[in-house]
């Protein structure tokens, strides 16, 4: 909280005069509102998170409120979660408070958000905050950057700030085209870890061409002279090739003892709109795993275009448990204004979660009935073998109507073989509308199943629900 005080102190000092007079000259608002009512327990459950950003000439400041209303068992509550102030001169910036920032490819440090995502055409709530709370200093110049750094991080697993992160960061270009850059961070552990403080180092290269991108960094983990076998470390490489047929792009990883509770390393997994697809998600292994992920896309014709992609992965000694793989293959053509159409097919196992074979269809149609009508239809099949022997089937429909930036109502129907699950059929009808261009609401009346829901590599778990569920997001 002192680093709150400290930023505002500053901030209101280097307004000019013109500045504390009138205060403020833009401030902007959001919020975002979840109602749930469920009729598996008769429970009413109220969020709301109001965020707030003011600005007066190079000083922001701003503060996000949360409100939680629901049953005794659950709990309610009602506090400002975040605050921040932020000033700028010239190349300077200065953060004090909650902020989101990443050190390179995230092999060390990364605070971030994610609030939604969008699966079949529909959002979903997908509430991940690992923010950090401390001070953040920066300097961009034409060819040197640099970033001091002090965190406290949000704990993905205890949703404690019980870890201290001070850490410097340099970027230079040697070239309009070359980068080289080098991080060093020091981290405190909480009490529950069996360290006093571990230090880290990074370096990294950038070239950017005018046909080939070339990304590589290496981290470090400053090992006791006592440790014996591999060290701790994290590296990472890409390359991105653009031709003329079109683009492809070749990704590794090797990351060993490596699993910090604040850094995000690319995790080499793509983010699948397909929900199906989606709840079998590959989940990052930063202990023990190394792979590569490649992709190449083109367009064969006017209207089409086509993205194969396929990843592999496993632990350093190859350990039959940990292997996984996924083939990925999605076809899309759109005729302007008349129709859209997508397929999708996918083969993936991943037998450090029990999933000996998946194996996913998907196809999905649009089309507009007028300029401003549209129909849309998507069909999901899914069969999936375990390694314990259980096989069984998944099936998602959805059928949609739709006028253009106004509204849409969809019915959904999620059908499942699985002997582990209750409900074999859930069904889901959903609405939503863009109110005046700053408001918008979506209703959801009947069942969600349980399962993961994934983005970039960062996956919640979404238990079932059966219910009505509304969202509204406002911008002001």
């Amino acid at each position: 909280m002192r680093h709150w005080w400290v930023g505002l102190a500053i901030a209101l000092a280097m307004l000019p005069g013109q500045g504390r007079a009138q205060l403020f000259d833009n401030v902007l608002a959001a919020n975002r509102l979840e109602y749930s009512r469920s009729t598996e327990n008769n429970s009413d459950v109220l969020r709301d998170w109001l965020d707030t950003d003011f600005w007066a000439q190079n000083v922001r400041f701003g503060f996000r409120l949360e409100v939680v209303q629901s049953t005794p068992q659950l709990g309610s509550y009602g506090k400002i979660t975040q605050r921040f102030v932020e000033v700028r001169q010239g190349g300077l910036r200065m953060r004090f408070g909650n902020y989101y920032e990443k050190i390179g490819q995230g092999l060390l440090f990364q605070s971030f958000e994610l609030r939604t995502l969008v699966l079949d055409r529909i959002e979903r709530s997908f509430v991940q905050d690992r923010n950090a709370d401390g001070v953040w200093l920066e300097y961009r110049g034409s060819k040197f950057e640099g970033r001091l750094f002090s965190a406290q991080p949000l704990s993905p697993e205890t949703g404690l700030r019980e870890n201290v992160v001070r850490g410097a960061d340099v970027d230079i270009w040697l070239t309009p085209a070359l980068k080289l850059g080098s991080a060093a961070m020091r981290w405190y552990p909480s009490d529950r870890f069996a360290v006093r403080r571990r230090d880290f180092g990074a370096v990294r290269a950038h070239w950017l061409g005018e046909w080939l991108d070339l990304t590589s960094e290496y981290a470090w983990r400053s090992a006791a002279p006592w440790t014996k076998g591999a060290a701790a470390h994290a590296f990472y490489a890409a390359a991105s090739l653009a031709t003329p047929l079109g683009a492809l792009s070749f990704e590794w990883k090797d990351y060993l003892d490596f699993n910090l509770p604040f850094n995000n390393p690319p995790p080499l997994v793509p983010t699948h709109s397909v929900a199906l697809l989606n709840r079998h998600t590959h989940l990052l292994w930063t202990r023990d795993e190394r792979g590569f992920q490649a992709q190449f896309t083109f367009a064969p014709a006017p209207g089409w275009s086509v993205v194969a992609l396929a990843n592999r992965g496993a632990s350093h000694a190859n350990a039959p448990d940990s292997r996984y793989h996924e083939w990925f293959l999605d076809v899309r053509y759109e005729q302007l204004g008349q129709w859209n159409l997508r397929g999708v097919l996918d083969e993936s196992s991943d037998r450090m979660f029990g999933r000996e074979s998946v194996r996913t269809g998907a196809l999905e149609v649009e089309r507009y009935l007028t300029p401003v009508w549209s129909t849309f239809v998507d069909v999901q099949v899914q069969r999936v073998r375990l390694v314990d022997g259980v096989d069984y089937w998944n099936q998602l429909v959805t059928l949609s109507v739709a006028r253009a930036s106004a509204y849409s109502l969809a019915l959904q129907i999620d059908r499942s073989s699985n002997p582990a699950e209750e409900r074999k059929v859930l069904p889901a009808l959903i609405f939503s509308a863009t109110l005046d261009g700053r408001h918008q609401a979506v209703l959801t009346v009947g069942s969600r199943r349980a399962g993961l829901l994934c983005s970039g590599g960062v996956c919640a778990f979404v238990p079932e629900f059966r219910g009505v569920e509304l969202r509204l997001n406002s911008r002001f």
